[in-house]
């Protein structure tokens, strides 16, 4: 009976070690829920959208267990999250059938498909649209033959072949952050895996996950997992740049998925795709064969004897091979301390190695003739700097303090330098890095010349900065005064802010007839030329205001554009080189102020009336510049002008800004959008509120160009 008990208790051990091999643990993939569950309310927005697009297209290849395509359709632990995406929001996935990973970005790229279900995070996959929230996180592995070594990472792989898929998130991270390393592009997971296994390449780099089911499948025994990336795949959806309503739906769905659910596809889709592999035959052969297990017992008993001898003997191979390796290592260690030399002996500056004591270990000739001592190894930084600065100083203890100084400095080794002046009058710059062993490198190198340099470009830049101001101080005495406004308008607002010190965007008004002419133009380009271009300008507007009858502004606009081709000798030959000009927007209005005449070239006019906007459009021609006939006409657009109508000029500076999250220009729409929410508030106060928007939406951008505006109010 004793005997049946021990044999039975040996089953349940051999039982219960195919048990512990065919299982995964629930930490292999971490997938947490963000919130609690509950029911997806959708905005008005995202309501609208579903309703308008209740299909959804997408494609995938195989990608087992993640995803696996059977039967026309997607299936595995993506097609689950799709299932419980479509029960939650009423949207209906379809599948689009793809050739290959590449084929299915293309697809997306070109506008055939709506999402991609799995995603990573590399940064080419950002770029291609809109990332939902992570929905899984899985590392990626290293895949080599049975017979390779372990290593530390990809930085360990140089000199192998790597096959990875083409455009895989593993291929993308590989190439992007380890460029050195040759990969060969696959099309396919089995093709990659097959090439290690025979040979032809040298390791793979893969999901975990879907690295551990295909060696299973293609029982491709002689693969293991040789080393881990820094980097975890975080699974996402891809979304088009045109639906962020799809992507809200999306994230919401994916917040409100709880740690059951989570639990529930993984255990489906990823343990039973390990587990299957197990053979559960053998289980149940030992159970029927429970007298055999004795006799093996006898037999591991003789085959561990064996084992332990020709593990000794391996032992002693290695202690050889160990003997080489040392042999082979202090070879190595001679060459490379042999190139530090050489490296030490041609870098321009000084180079010294000091000790934890802070005494020399090495140094080189340039540090030496800096110096002008006699220093060898051994000798205490203490000394060598006191008898490098004595010469500035009149006591001891004044000296003693700055040694110490000098010494502290030395010990922590900041990441930054420091300039120091030595006897000879020569400026260096001295930085340190810490050793392994707790010492110090000091590179010191002589920037006498760059310092003489730079007070010379110094001198430059003041001299060229006291012209710049002063032609500021000029460019603004020509533009009218701000309160010349308040003569016609009793509300008014004048944007003007160039991007450098002297701008290329220009504001004028003049009395002109019995009414009132105001104008804004943008030259070409910013800074001292567009400054230049402004002078041009507001000389060319007084000339054909004198030429042109009051009140014909497409006329005067046509003059305006004459005289500038004139001046810039665009309409002969030799004035080839310049093509430059401005764009211009025109208001006239007439005495009683109930009339307002437009014309614009390459300008719109912005009307509020009653909370909302007119865009008039201008020209698609500006002033000036080559291919513009010269007896170009500019069409007049005539308005009646009711009480409380707000006019607004602006030029482009403003619009094609990038600033925001994304990246994205501030847009004409967006612009119009905010003067309608301040179009009750007083012109100054919008003024102000336009300047803070604009300003908090460029962010930490550059200014691509001059901003400036006009806005008035009649009646």
């Amino acid at each position: 009976m004793r005997m049946c008990n021990t044999v039975t208790a040996m089953i349940l051990a051999i039982v219960s070690s195919f048990c512990v091999v065919g299982t995964v643990s629930s930490d292999t993939g971490d997938i947490s829920p963000k919130f609690g569950t509950g029911d997806i309310r959708l905005s008005e927005a995202e309501a609208n959208w579903v309703a308008a697009h209740p299909v959804v297209t997408y494609s995938e290849v195989n990608w087992k267990p993640l995803s696996i395509i059977d039967g026309g359709r997607m299936v595995g632990v993506m097609g689950d999250y799709l299932d419980i995406i479509e029960k939650r929001t009423g949207i209906t996935f379809k599948f689009i059938p793809s050739e290959s990973w590449p084929a299915v970005l293309d697809a997306f790229s070109n506008g055939q498909l709506d999402i991609v279900p799995g995603v990573g995070n590399s940064a080419r996959e950002q770029q291609l649209g809109l990332i939902s929230h992570p929905y899984a996180e899985f590392p990626l592995v290293l895949v080599g033959r049975e017979d390779a070594s372990f290593v530390d990472g990809p930085e360990d792989l140089e000199g192998k072949k790597l096959a990875i898929p083409k455009y895989y998130t593993s291929s993308n991270y590989i190439k992007e952050n380890f460029p050195e390393l040759e990969v060969i592009d696959t099309m396919s997971i089995e093709e990659s895996l097959t090439m290690v296994s025979n040979g032809e390449a040298d390791v793979f780099v893969g999901h975990k996950l879907v690295s551990i089911y295909n060696m299973e499948q293609l029982y491709l025994g002689n693969l293991k997992i040789i080393g881990l990336t820094e980097f975890n795949f975080l699974h996402s959806i891809l979304v088009q740049n045109e639906a962020p309503e799809l992507l809200s739906i999306i994230n919401k769905v994916i917040a409100r998925i709880d740690a059951k659910e989570h639990k529930r596809i993984y255990d489906d889709w990823v343990q039973v795709s390990i587990e299957q592999s197990v053979d559960f035959t053998i289980i149940y052969q030992a159970a029927g064969g429970a007298a055999l297990l004795l006799i093996a017992v006898v037999y591991w008993n003789r085959r561990l004897k064996q084992a332990v001898l020709e593990r000794t003997q391996e032992l002693q191979d290695v202690l050889e091979t160990l003997e080489v390796r040392v042999q082979d290592r202090t070879a190595e260690l001679a060459e490379k301390e042999a190139l530090l030399r050489s490296a030490m002996e041609n870098m321009p500056g000084g180079m010294y190695i000091l000790d934890h004591e802070l005494k020399v270990m090495d140094l080189n000739q340039a540090f030496q003739d800096m110096t002008g001592e006699d220093i060898v190894p051994g000798d205490s930084m203490r000394d060598i700097i006191r008898n490098a600065f004595a010469f500035q100083f009149d006591d001891d203890a004044a000296l003693d303090r700055f040694v110490e100084a000098r010494l502290d400095y030395i010990r922590e080794a900041p990441d930054s330098g420091v300039e120091v002046t030595l006897s000879n009058d020569h400026t260096v710059y001295v930085s340190y890095g810490k050793t392994q062993n707790d010492g110090r490198i000091g590179v010191t190198i002589d920037i006498t010349d760059r310092k003489e340099a730079e007070k010379k470009l110094a001198d430059a830049y003041d001299v060229i900065s006291e012209s710049i101001n002063y032609a500021s101080n000029i460019q603004r005495a020509i533009l009218p005064d701000e309160d010349s406004f308040s003569t016609f308008f009793s509300d008014y607002m004048i944007l003007w802010e160039p991007r450098d010190r002297v701008g290329g965007d220009v504001y004028w008004n003049r009395v002109w007839g019995d009414g009132v002419l105001v104008i804004l133009a943008d030259c070409t380009g910013h800074g001292v030329p567009g400054a230049f271009m402004t002078l041009i300008a507001t000389g060319a507007l007084d000339r054909a205001l004198e030429e042109t009858l009051p009140g014909q502004v497409g006329t005067l606009l046509q003059r305006v554009h004459q005289l500038v081709q004139l001046t810039l000798n665009q309409d002969t030959s030799y004035g080839r080189s310049s093509d430059d000009g401005l764009e211009l927007g025109a208001c006239y209005l007439n005495t009683e102020m109930d009339g307002l005449t437009f014309s614009g070239a390459r300008f719109s006019l912005f009307r509020m009336r009653d909370s909302s906007m007119d865009e008039i459009k201008g020209a698609k021609k500006g002033l000036g510049y080559r291919n513009v006939p010269y007896t170009q006409t500019f069409e007049e657009v005539k308005l009646e002008v009711e009480d409380r109508d707000a006019f607004y000029l602006f030029s482009d500076g403003i619009i094609d800004q990038i600033g925001g999250p994304r990246r994205r220009a501030f847009g004409k729409k967006r612009l119009k959008s905010l003067l309608l929410s301040v179009a009750d508030e007083p012109m100054q106060t919008q003024k102000e509120t336009v300047s803070k928007v604009f300003a908090d939406y460029q962010g930490e951008e550059s200014r691509r160009d001059d901003v400036s505006g006009i806005g008035f109010r009649v009646g």
